[in-house]
C-alpha cells in the first residue's frame, strides 16, 4: 500500500461498541463491590480489622465500647450474624449518605430503608452465645462471682437478660457496677417471698473484698465524694446499702423525701448536727443564710434579720418552706424576748 505524500500512516483500530464499554464498566464496578463486600465480611470476623466497621460515624461509638469490653478479641460478625453478606456494604452506603446529608443540610436522609438491619443494634440470639459459651460450665465466673448459668437460663428469657451491656459497655461507666444493676432488676436486699435475695453471699465468694475501688480512701469517700454520687443517682448505692443504713449515719431521712424543702426547717432546729454533716458552716458563714434570702448578710444569724424581710416583703416567701405554725414556736405571748425577735 502506498502512502500519500505528506500524510503519516496510522494503524486502523477495530471499533468498540458502546454496549461493550458499558459492560466493561459495569463489570469493573461489580468486581469492586464484590471485593469491598469480601473485605467488609472479613473485617467483621477479624478483631484486627474491626476498624473498618468502626469507620462509619454512626456505629463508631459501638466499636469504641466493644474495644473496652471482654469481647475485644472477637470480631463483629462472630455475634452479629443475622444479616446477609450484601447488607453490610449496603448499610455502609446508606449510613455514609446519611452522614453526608447531616453534614450538608443538617437533615437526615431517607436513604435508609426501615427494613434494613442495623448490625450494631441487632439482638443476639442465645445460639450465637452458645457457640463459645457453655451452659454446663462450673457455676462460677473467675473468683468474683458465683453464678449457676443453667438456673438463670431457666428463669430468664435470654442471655441478654443479664448480659445486655457485656460487649458494648459505656467506656465511662464502672462496668462491674453496671452489671450489678442488671442483677438487681431481679435480686433485692429486701426481697418479697419467692424473690431472689441480694445479699452479698448469694453471688460473691466469702474471700472477695467487696468494697468498690471508688470507696478508697475511706476519708475522701465519706465526704464529699459519696454525697455527690448519691445526689446524681442512688441506684448503685442501694445495691449494697438499705435506706436505713443511710438514716443510721445521717440521723435524717436520706435521700431527702420530696416534702423535705417544706419540713426541713423544723427538723434542722432539732437536729442541727445532722445537717452539719453535709452542710457544715464554712468561714463563719451560716449554711442556712447562704441559701435563704440572698439579699441578707450571710455572716449574721438569719433570726436577727428575718423581721426586716417580713416587714418589707411580707411572709409569703417564708411559707415556701415553713408552715404558718412554725412562727408560733417563737412568737408566742408571754415568752421571754418574744417581742425582740
Amino acid at each position: 500500500m502506498k502512502r500519500s505524500p505528506g500524510r503519516s500512516w496510522r494503524p486502523r483500530l477495530p471499533r468498540v461498541s458502546g454496549a461493550l464499554i458499558l459492560g466493561a464498566i459495569v463489570g469493573v464496578v461489580f468486581a469492586a463491590l464484590l471485593a469491598t463486600a469480601a473485605l467488609l465480611e472479613g473485617a467483621g470476623r477479624s478483631p484486627a480489622l474491626a476498624g473498618v466497621c468502626g469507620s462509619c460515624h454512626e456505629i463508631a461509638p459501638h466499636v469504641a465500647a466493644w474495644r473496652a469490653s471482654t469481647h475485644a478479641n472477637t470480631g463483629c460478625r462472630s455475634c452479629h450474624t443475622e444479616y446477609a453478606w450484601y447488607q453490610g456494604p449496603l448499610y455502609r452506603i446508606t449510613a455514609l449518605a446519611d452522614d453526608v446529608s447531616r453534614f450538608v443540610s443538617r437533615e437526615p436522609t431517607p436513604a435508609r430503608e426501615p427494613e434494613l438491619p442495623r448490625p450494631a443494634t441487632l439482638g443476639i440470639p442465645d445460639n450465637v452465645c452458645l457457640r463459645c459459651h457453655s451452659m454446663t460450665r462450673e457455676p462460677s465466673t473467675g473468683d468474683r462471682v458465683i453464678i449457676d448459668h443453667a438456673d438463670h437460663a431457666e428463669r430468664n428469657d435470654a442471655c441478654l437478660s443479664c448480659h445486655l451491656n457485656t460487649t458494648h459497655p459505656d467506656p465511662e461507666t464502672d462496668i462491674v457496677l453496671l452489671m450489678m444493676e442488671q442483677c438487681y432488676e431481679c435480686h433485692s436486699l429486701t426481697p418479697a417471698p419467692g424473690e431472689p435475695s441480694g445479699e452479698c453471699a448469694v453471688c460473691h465468694p466469702a474471700h472477695l473484698e467487696l468494697t468498690p475501688a471508688s470507696h478508697d480512701p475511706i476519708g475522701e469517700w465519706l465526704r464529699p465524694a459519696h454525697g455527690d454520687s448519691a445526689k446524681t443517682d442512688t441506684t448503685q448505692c442501694m445495691m449494697c446499702h438499705t435506706e436505713q443504713y443511710c438514716v443510721d449515719c445521717h440521723g435524717v431521712l436520706m435521700p431527702h423525701p420530696p416534702t423535705f424543702a417544706q419540713d426541713h426547717g423544723e427538723e434542722a432546729a432539732l437536729k442541727r448536727d445532722a445537717c452539719d454533716m453535709c452542710h457544715a458552716p464554712a468561714a463563719d458563714i451560716d449554711p442556712c443564710s447562704a441559701c435563704h434570702h440572698q439579699g441578707s448578710e450571710p455572716t449574721q444569724p438569719w433570726v436577727q434579720q428575718h423581721m426586716y424581710a417580713v416587714r418589707d416583703a411580707g411572709p409569703s416567701a417564708c411559707f415556701d418552706c415553713h408552715k404558718p405554725r412554725y412562727c408560733g414556736r417563737c412568737h408566742v405571748r408571754g415568752r421571754p424576748n418574744a417581742g425582740s425577735l
